[in-house]
């Protein structure tokens, strides 16, 4: 036994001694994990292919749990008749069992899941959902009585309250509403004028009872018997006379209480904005009573005018008379705490067939509105007054009644903004232009002919003329006809190179960025389409169908339909307010900025000052806008690269004019801090949107590998985003959000009527008017854009798909319209991306299938594996691209695979850009100026955010000074800290990649730390963050960049004389400049002279035998400071170099009118002037 037992050990040991080898290339390791680490890095298909994840009665999943929940709510709130849930189910959940489903919905959670989301999805489909009728509730359940002078018992009233639209009422068996859904605002399309009946002088109106009855809620009153004249006790009114009448009651949405300062704005909303009936035949469950509270006096209230109640013009017949409500603040009253109701009935027979209740002010001599402390400040109600018609007068029609509830609307928001414009223009023309001339003048006249006639469209004519004669047109170019020119002589190469020097020098002196781009951008040489070919195009792209109905601009805000776009709609009322001259001179383009079609440039513009440009925008807003000359625009195409052939492959830019771009950066800064976007919109942002959500993906793919979870994502890319966005999208967008009225008015306004010309290749053409898209290269454009896809990211977070960080769901990620969408599950990802389709379509943006892609990571949690598997995902029955093992995509400019973020190498990016600047036509000054500030900020992006390795920025760094020390001719020992140290500190300033690369990236990531949430700091997105800011501080050389070249620098034998100079920063602006006073040779020959670089007998032979004494024979070390100093060879030169500087001095003074004498005094050696 013992034999045979050493023969196996020696076996073993054998075997353990033999090395392994791999599979797919044979290469040995001697270790298993270190076979298994080559294989998965240098063969991944087939590492992969041989791992599975198939899973045996697998867990439930949150997400997965959530679809099932959801998927069941919305088969029962289908209204279908389905006898077999679990088999229904299974269709939709293919890789689940029935009895896999069965014991899912056993549990109590998931029942209690499915409650929930079919109340949401019953109640967001609002009133006109079937839905089972709840369980009556009453809020008396012992009726009380009191006596009631000559009236007899009064039988319990059955109520029937129809719930505002959009808000459902929550009852016992109603589950609780979602919290972030809103309501539609509210229309007043139903509102119709009724005759009165006989005997009525209270003028009165009346509408028709809404039939979208969802859910009949029952209310069971039993009215006391009292005195003729009882009142309500309600906080801040007295309600007298109110009478048991069929007309309509408001219930507050569940959960509003009355605050301590006035009514609540929930309960004063309904009150004015909805109708309700109050037929004898249904019950209602009431809501819970509220308690009244006592509220501040009514001095401090605040006016507000709304309609009228309106109620059924086919109101049930009672034996009741006619019913007047008396409404009137109370001041300093004494509030019960509980609602007692008196009412007061007559005795007349008469029927109220079609009577309507009139609510009446009272006392008498109190203006026609209403005054309450706090209401809801969305509500937008008109000024109407039933003191319209007088007592007696015919009453209008229903057409002409409902015209003119618009213009009493229209003219009261028109007279209400109007005077706030007005006001401000007044203070702005007497602070700035007490004493009306010139332009001023014509706007003191243009004020007051507006405040007598209020014509804003006499008021728009008249600022045109002003603009027009403040801005003239310019003339037309006159072409003079071509005449035949003889042909030249043929061009040599030296004569050709000698022209493209010229030009590059020239362009060179006027701005160093377009000349390198000149010279080195390969897209001048596109082959454009015919103009037709393009023009054709992109009029299709701007363009929609007259049929479809759904992208037109709605003509009033009312009409729009929220069943995609529904948000909390919070005001944002300083949108639409006067401009302030702080916010304009924060609003100037720039002087660099192409001008518009009307020929205005940024320098004409800021010419007339910005106190006079404050009041001319300010008018154009009191009028509804510019005039339409400073609102069209030009259109250029911009090749994407240089392979650009078809029309698609070029990016159209709209160039407006100077002032519409001014007054739009104004709206877009207002806008950009009061709309509150969701955070996952992270472009066109203050903060770091591009690290963040590189940041994201990378942790989403990094979580994938290391926890082992199933990860599946979707990167959508849309089809010309800015180019065909429905301009009604953008519309009930701005609606929905609360913005006022008078800029979604303005926005809808400068669509319809905008008017461009396309430019294609320096040819315009004709107008053409778009009815989709936004400009691109408007500042308003960005602002407008996020808040449509802030639809879409709404939706997508409210949906139950996402991956869970850290307790924390992650659903969707986006940067303008570069999209990417998150799931833990095929089957949630494949929904959302249909909620994507569906939302955006509206829209009218589609996805483009052929660009946008798939990863899906399958997790083996048990073995600790992960694998790459094909996603199989649609979008519009179209298959998506996905992306396997071995491949790679490209997301914001840096490259990820299935692992995570790819590092950069900006070593061969940096040799490419070299090799294209070396053959440029270019001095040696001119090229370190393009290195130090053009060609090195380009690796920054990649370099930074990449976590590139610092043996590559050493590689970077090495190519860099190559360059540097060939086209300024430096030797090899020239100190490396020379060529880095700032140019303040001696140096050269050209940025070393290896200091500063770590340094940048550090300040981006604690940015990152400070702007992420708390709860996410502790968790795995917190150490993930962590250990990257701890490999960052690593990185760093332990002081900034800046103090460790300039160190270097002193500590040098060359740069030792520099280390005193950084003292007079401007003795070394020269070398940073672009167009020096020495340029070329002189140029690279004062560089040496800095650093001792010139070929000197000491320099030459540093560190080897040989002669160093002084070529000219005077037995003095030939070193630098003898050659400019005490070298006889160079007496005459430097004794020329004084003559002059002093002669520049003499010149100097005598231009500033100073008296100056210069003498010669002798000297041994000879005469010096001083």
């Amino acid at each position: 036994m013992s034999a045979n037992r050493r023969v196996d050990e020696a076996s073993a040991k054998a075997a353990e001694a033999q090395p392994l080898a791999c599979r797919n290339c044979r290469r040995s390791f001697s270790t298993f994990p270190g076979l298994q680490l080559h294989r998965r890095k240098a063969h991944p298909v087939e590492f992969e292919a041989e791992i599975t994840t198939t899973k045996k009665k697998a867990r439930w999943s949150p997400e997965e749990s959530a679809l099932l929940a959801h998927s069941e709510a919305e088969l029962l709130a289908s209204n279908k008749n389905i006898r077999f849930m679990n088999q229904e189910l299974a269709r939709i959940f293919t890789d689940r069992t029935v009895e896999s489903i069965k014991g899912q919905r056993r549990k109590v959670e998931h029942k209690a899941q499915v409650e929930l989301r079919a109340g949401k999805i019953m109640s967001s489909k609002g009133p006109s959902s079937s839905a089972p009728l709840p369980k009556s509730k009453t809020i008396c359940d012992k009726p009380v009585t009191k006596p009631q002078a000559n009236v007899g018992p009064v039988s319990t009233s059955q109520i029937t309250i129809r719930p505002r639209r959009g808000i459902p009422i929550r009852t016992s068996g109603n589950p609780t509403p979602p919290p972030n859904y809103v309501s539609k605002r509210p229309t007043r399309r139903n509102a119709k004028f009724l005759e009165p009946s006989s005997g009525t002088s209270t003028p009165s109106l009346g509408c028709q009872a809404s039939s979208e009855v969802e859910v009949p809620l029952k209310l069971d009153l039993n009215l006391p018997s009292t005195s003729s004249d009882t009142s309500i006790s309600i906080p801040g009114f007295n309600v007298s006379s109110v009478q048991e009448i069929p007309g309509e009651v408001v219930v507050p949405p569940d959960g509003s209480t009355y605050s301590d300062t006035g009514l609540d704005p929930c309960i004063l909303s309904p009150i004015i904005d909805h109708t309700a009936m109050i037929p004898n035949d249904d019950i209602l469950p009431m809501l819970p009573v509220i308690p009244v509270l006592p509220v501040a006096p009514v001095s401090d209230v605040t006016h507000i005018k709304f309609d009228p109640i309106l109620l059924t013009e086919n109101a049930p017949t009672t034996s009741h008379s006619p019913v007047t409500v008396s409404v009137s603040p109370v001041v300093n009253s004494t509030v019960c705490s509980s609602p007692t109701i008196f009412p007061s009935l007559e005795t007349s027979g008469s029927p109220l067939d079609g009577v309507p209740v009139a609510l009446t002010n009272h006392p008498e001599d109190l203006p026609n509105t209403i005054e309450f402390n706090s209401f809801d400040p969305s509500f937008r109600p008109p000024a109407f007054s039933l003191d319209m018609f007088p007592s007696g007068s015919p009453h209008p029609s229903e057409d002409e009644s409902r015209s003119l509830l618009q213009e009493f609307s229209i003219l009261a928001e028109d007279v209400e903004r109007s005077s706030s414009f007005l006001e401000f223009i007044e203070i702005l023309l007497n602070a700035y232009f007490p004493t009306p001339i010139g332009p001023a003048k014509r706007l003191y006249e243009m004020y007051y002919d507006f405040l007598s006639n209020s014509d804003t469209t006499l008021l728009k004519a008249k600022l045109s003329s002003l603009l027009g004669d403040i801005f003239p047109v310019p003339p037309n170019k006159q072409h003079r006809p071509k005449t035949k020119q003889p042909r030249p002589n043929p061009v040599s190469n030296r004569q050709k190179k000698r022209q493209r020097y010229a030009i590059t020098q020239k362009l060179f002196r006027k701005s160093p960025s377009k000349c390198y781009k000149f010279l080195t951008d390969k897209t001048g040489d596109v082959a454009w389409p015919e103009p037709s070919v393009i023009k054709s195009f992109w009029e299709n792209v701007m363009s929609l169908g007259r049929g479809e109905e759904r992208h037109l601009v709605p003509n009033d805000i009312s009409d729009i339909s929220n069943d995609i776009f529904y948000v909390n709609p919070e005001p944002t009322d300083h949108t639409w307010v006067p401009i302030s001259v702080e916010e304009v001179h924060k609003a100037l383009p720039s002087s660099s900025s192409s001008p518009g079609p009307d020929g205005v440039t940024p320098r004409e513009l800021k010419s007339i000052g910005a106190p006079l440009l404050t009041i001319i925008l300010n008018m154009a807003l009191l009028c509804g806008g510019l005039p339409p000359r400073f609102t069209e625009s030009r259109t250029i195409f911009i090749p994407k690269s240089s392979d650009s052939i078809n029309p698609g492959d070029f990016r159209p830019i709209s160039i407006s004019s100077v002032m519409c771009r001014c007054l739009h950066k104004v709206f877009a800064n207002r806008l950009a801090g009061s709309l509150g976007l969701q955070p996952e919109q992270r472009a066109f942002i203050k903060e770091d949107g591009i690290n963040e959500n590189l940041f994201l993906l990378d942790l989403v793919l990094n979580r994938a590998r290391s926890t082992f979870k199933d990860t599946h994502l979707a990167a959508i890319d849309l089809t010309k985003a800015f180019d065909s966005m429905s301009h009604a999208s953008i519309i009930t967008a701005l609606a929905a959000r609360g913005v006022d009225r008078g800029f979604i008015n303005y926005v809808r306004d400068l669509y319809a009527n905008s008017v461009t010309a396309f430019h294609i290749n320096g040819q315009a053409g004709e107008a053409f008017h778009p009815t989709c898209g936004v400009r691109q290269g408007d500042p308003l454009s960005p602002i407008l854009f996020n808040l449509v896809v802030d639809i879409l990211i709404t939706r997508i977070k409210e949906s139950p798909v996402g991956i869970s960080i850290d307790g924390i769901k992650v659903a969707v990620s986006a940067y303008a319209d570069d999209l990417i969408l998150f799931a833990e599950t095929k089957l949630g990802l494949q929904s959302n991306l249909n909620l994507a389709q569906e939302v955006l379509s509206s829209c009218n943006l589609l996805i483009n299938s052929s660009k946008s892609f798939t990863l899906s990571i399958l997790a083996d949690a048990r073995n600790r594996q992960t694998k790459v598997v094909p996603g199989n995902f649609t979008v519009n029955q179209a298959p998506l691209p996905s992306v396997g093992v071995d491949g790679s995509f490209k997301y914001l400019g840096l490259m990820f695979n299935s692992f995570g973020l790819i590092w950069a190498d900006p070593a061969s990016q940096i040799q490419d850009l070299i090799n294209t600047l070396k053959s440029t036509p270019l001095k040696c000054n001119q090229k370190l100026f393009i290195v130090r500030n053009i060609l090195i900020p380009k690796v920054f992006h990649a370099s930074i955010l990449s976590r590139t390795p610092l043996g590559v920025l050493k590689k970077a760094d090495i190519r860099v000074r190559d360059f540097i020390r060939k086209i300024l001719h430096l030797p090899k020992d020239c100190p490396n800290a020379y060529i880095h140290a700032n140019v303040d500190d001696g140096g050269l300033g050209v940025t070393s990649l290896r200091t500063k690369v770590p340094e940048l990236r550090l300040k981006r990531l604690e940015r990152l730390k400070r702007n992420m949430p708390e709860e996410a700091i502790g968790g795995s997105a917190g150490d993930f963050l962590l250990k990257n800011i701890k490999k960052s501080i690593d990185n760093c050389v332990g002081t900034f960049g800046r103090l460790y070249w300039r160190d270097h620098l002193s500590q040098s034998v060359d740069g030792t004389p520099l280390a005193g100079q950084r003292v007079i920063p401007k003795m070394h602006s020269w070398v940073a400049a672009h167009n020096p006073s020495l340029i070329g040779r002189d140029f690279a020959n004062a560089i040496k002279l800095r650093i001792n670089a010139l070929p000197t007998n000491s320099r030459l032979r540093r560190g080897r035998a040989g002669d160093r004494y002084c070529r000219a024979g005077c037995r003095c070390k030939e070193t630098l400071n003898h050659v400019l100093q005490n070298c006889p060879r160079t007496h005459g030169k430097r004794i020329a170099r004084h003559d002059h500087i002093v002669n520049n001095i003499k010149a100097h003074l005598e231009q500033k009118g100073v008296r100056s004498s210069m003498s010669q005094f002798r000297y041994p050696v000879g005469k010096k002037k001083t």
